[in-house]
Order: structure tokens, then sequence, then C-alpha cells
């Protein structure tokens, strides 16, 4: 279904704070037991999955993966590279409405972020999109 994407992520990395945000026409759906928004950014296009217990990340050809139990490793592609990534989800509400997802990176076992993700999803009319 078509919806339009208000997504902000809050990075803060100790010393300092990036926060990202967009505000895209993208897709919603719910397949397999996993809600799947897509949308393009200015920085690519963006697929977020995720359920009760796990979180797929995919920015053009980055992935990250995030289990609400484990810590996961992440090989992360980068403009420089690949960089090794450990994620752990610290906190994960979604329906098919909102997704509020808080999470930590870290690399070579020392904390590099915490990530405050919140994604708000407004399903639109058909007729808005002719």
């Amino acid at each position: 279904m078509k919806t339009q994407v208000n997504y902000q992520c809050v990075f803060d990395y100790g010393t300092h704070k990036d926060s990202v945000k967009y505000s895209e026409v993208g897709s919603y759906d719910y397949h397999d037991g996993y809600h799947r928004i897509r949308f393009q950014s200015k920085d690519g296009m963006m697929v977020i999955e995720y359920n009760d217990e796990n979180v797929f990340l995919t920015i053009n050809e980055s992935h990250l993966s995030f289990n609400k139990h484990e810590r996961r490793d992440n090989d992360y592609a980068s403009p420089h590279g690949m960089i090794p990534l450990t994620t752990q989800i610290e906190r994960l509400q979604g329906d098919e409405r909102a997704l509020r997802f808080v999470y930590t990176l870290y690399q070579g076992g020392q904390l590099v972020s915490h990530a405050y993700m919140m994604i708000r999803l407004i399903e639109l009319e058909e007729e808005l999109m002719a």
C-alpha cells in the first residue's frame, strides 16, 4: 500500500549527536510475519523489515540485522569498504502505523553509538496518488 513515511533517527555518539530525517512516499506491506517499509531517500533506497523479535535495515547495498535476544555480527558496506559492526536491540515496538526502535552499534567490542529510530506511517488515499 502507498504510504507516507516519516522517518527520524538520532545517533548519539557520546561526544556529539547526528540526526537524519526523511518524509517520503513509499510503501508498506505485511508478509510472512514481517512488516516491510520501502522508500527512496536522498541517500538511497531504504527497506526496513521488522516483527516483535527482529529488524533488518537495508540502505542500498548496506545491511544490518538485529535480534531482540542476542547481539548480531554484521558486515556493513560503506563507501570506505566493509565495516564489522555488532548490533543489539535495546527497545523495539512496532506495528502497521509506527516503529519505535532503540539500538546500539559496537565495533571491535567498543560502543560506537546509540540510535533512536522513530517511523510514522500514514496510508495514502488512492485518489491522492493519481
